[in-house]
């Protein structure tokens, strides 16, 4: 049992590597990882690479039916914010040709 649950982490760990060098898909891959945490800390979802921030697993019921991602302050860049609190907001990216 053990080593099947090694094994996933390390396939989750892959699929982080190889989603980082692309933000969107780094973006979705912690945000499907994120939406198995139940308990303590979410990684901020936003497309930096070295980004270790942690969210309030809260974060999590605000995003509501939204397919949106949960950001720390400050790193939703040009994405559209559709809820905010204090420790974390949740954004829509912006469509490709809208300038901000």
């Amino acid at each position: 049992m053990q080593q099947v649950e090694h094994r996933s982490v390390r396939y989750a760990a892959r699929r982080l590597r190889e989603a980082s060098r692309n933000p969107t898909s780094l973006r979705q891959a912690r945000r499907t990882a994120n939406r198995k945490q139940v308990t303590g800390d979410l990684r901020c979802e936003c497309g930096e690479s070295g980004c270790r921030a942690a969210i309030p697993v809260s974060a999590e019921g605000h995003r509501g039916a939204r397919d949106g991602f949960v950001v720390v302050p400050g790193h939703h860049g040009g994405d559209i914010v559709v809820a905010a609190a204090d420790r974390f907001f949740v954004v829509e990216l912006r469509p490709i040709g809208v300038a901000s």
